[in-house]
């Protein structure tokens, strides 16, 4: 998919979808999608600079990069508002796009302090009243998700599922574990840690025996014909006294629908060092990586509209994500706000995220400890 058509259904007209989520889900029988319109006009352009020029966000940012993030950011959404679909951006506009994207709350990221989510916090934009409603149970949820540590270090995202195990990816397991004949073994080093700040000397011990994934061998690389998940039961007598209650997990593949509104939960990780973008964001994410965030977004992409997806398992998703995402629940927002639809396992920069949905897998589990709604 061209930058030019991400941008501009992020930017365009149906971002206004976002300012009445409600529009885009209903219950979870009835679903409506508003169409989709790849426009921006020559006014919301105006306001998206003007906004981005006076936005209290980009006070972090040095003020010669703010300058220039400004200034490409005005060439790039005049030519998404001109040329539409036909436009073609550089590397410096792409930036500029990327930066109101997170800035202006259009796809924010919000931490949490004390187990709380700041649903005031400016970043929001125009998810604030949507989040301000649920805040109590996206903090419920939040709770039970956590960051896998190994040895102190970041390694992914995992959440509750069963009153003694979570989940993660594949590849999170691969990173902390040995696989042989297909049996695994997770490091000693290996924890999972529930707070805000991920830190591993307060995780709770994954258990050496017991992890099971979907695939009796590994992908190389991000292969969508692969099943990138994998339940760990968590070290019984490392049990907290109490344990952070498993989620739930949502069972119907028809409800897995573009548009439909959804938060991502997880550890956004430190991006690669040495680019104008590593700058970018750690200004916007203030230097907080490995810190429990809550990025909402929607459903980009359903089953039938994900390509080389043999096993029709996979819906695209653009909340905002950074590498140590890998292994976070992707969960309903506006009917409750509380069921996981998918786990995130992949990305393409400026075109998607990726996830598997909770029920296309359900049979793939084999695990009468998770519960399905």
């Amino acid at each position: 998919m061209p930058d030019s058509i991400t941008y501009l259904d992020l930017l365009g007209s149906r971002t206004a979808s976002a300012a009445n989520p409600g529009t885009g889900l209903v219950g979870r029988d009835i679903i409506i999608v508003p169409p989709q319109h790849r426009e921006l006009d020559t006014d919301r352009a105006r306001d998206l600079l003007e906004n981005l020029s006076a936005n209290r966000v980009l006070d972090r940012i040095a003020r010669d990069f703010k300058e220039n993030l400004i200034k490409s950011a005005k060439s790039a959404l005049t030519k998404l508002s001109q040329e539409a679909e036909a436009a073609l951006l550089g590397e410096n506009e792409k930036l500029a796009l990327e930066a109101i994207v997170i800035a202006q709350g259009i796809r924010p990221v919000v931490n949490f302090e004390g187990g709380h989510l700041d649903y005031t916090n400016a970043d929001l934009g125009s998810w604030a009243q949507f989040t301000k409603s649920d805040a109590g149970i996206i903090e419920t949820v939040a709770r039970s998700v956590g960051r896998i540590n190994l040895d102190g270090r970041q390694v992914g995202t995992g959440f509750v599922v069963s009153d003694r195990e979570i989940m993660t990816n594949r590849h999170v397991l691969a990173a902390i574990g040995l696989e042989t004949d297909g049996v695994w073994r997770v490091r000693k080093g290996a924890n999972i840690s529930f707070a805000d700040d991920g830190n591993g000397s307060e995780g709770l011990k994954l258990a050496h025996h017991g992890a099971s994934t979907g695939n009796a061998k590994a992908a190389t690389g991000v292969d969508f014909g692969q099943f990138d998940y994998a339940i760990i039961p968590v070290e019984t007598r490392f049990f907290a006294p109490k344990f952070p209650a498993p989620l739930v997990l949502e069972e119907t593949r028809s409800n897995v629908i573009f548009d439909r509104p959804v938060y991502v939960l997880g550890y956004p990780g430190r991006p690669q060092a040495g680019t104008e973008r590593f700058s970018l964001l750690k200004d916007l994410f203030e230097s907080k990586y490995g810190t429990k965030r809550y990025c909402p977004g929607r459903i980009s992409a359903s089953f039938s509209d994900v390509q080389s997806d043999p096993l029709n398992t996979v819906f695209g998703h653009d909340c905002t994500t950074l590498g140590g995402n890998s292994g976070s629940p992707v969960i309903d927002l506006g009917d409750g706000s509380a069921c996981v639809i998918g786990i995130h396992f992949a990305g393409a920069r400026r075109i998607s995220n990726y996830a598997h949905s909770m029920a296309a897998l359900q049979n793939k589990f084999n695990n009468d400890r998770l519960v399905f709604i």
